[in-house]
């Protein structure tokens, strides 16, 4: 089976309003549902996510609604560090532990935060995969990137 990492540059929370009905944020997730379904029939069917607020939690949540249809699809998530979600806000924080309740696993990368915990899950992920798929540029993730390609992974980018 093919394994997959998915990350995002981040730049989806860089929009004024957080409000995820907003248009701007509705292509977004459809473009990641465009993906997902692309990437589970090329036989991509185990994902690992770091489950960080903005593109890696809607995919997640995403991937728990496509698992009860398609039960040979798993979800797996690399967490940098215990407290990742403290300092979010509760509606955040729910959503958050509810996708891992519904995760086939959860690994906890690092206990505590340090300066590359994120590089750390980031390592963890591609080391179990094959496929990087990135919602960005390559400028907007090099380290991920390099990462990736040194360890013989194939990358895609979805701008």
């Amino acid at each position: 089976m093919n394994n997959c990492t998915i990350l995002s540059n981040g730049k989806e929370l860089q929009f004024t309003c957080k409000n995820e009905e907003e248009k701007s944020i509705m292509t977004i997730k459809q473009q990641i549902l465009g993906e997902l379904e692309s990437l589970i029939y090329q036989g991509y069917h185990e994902f690992w996510l770091n489950c960080e607020y903005g593109v890696p939690m809607w995919t997640a949540e995403m991937l728990c609604n496509i698992m009860k249809k398609y039960y040979d699809v798993k979800l797996h998530i690399a967490v940098p560090y215990e407290e990742q979600s403290c300092n979010w806000n509760e509606e955040q924080r729910d959503r958050y532990f509810r996708i891992h309740e519904q995760a086939d696993s959860v690994v906890f990368v690092n206990r505590q935060y340090h300066s590359e915990c994120y590089h750390d899950a980031e390592q963890y992920m591609l080391e179990r995969s094959k496929l990087l798929c990135l919602f960005g540029s390559p400028a907007d993730n090099l380290h991920a990137v390099k990462m990736a390609e040194s360890l013989g992974k194939e990358v895609i980018f979805i701008e």
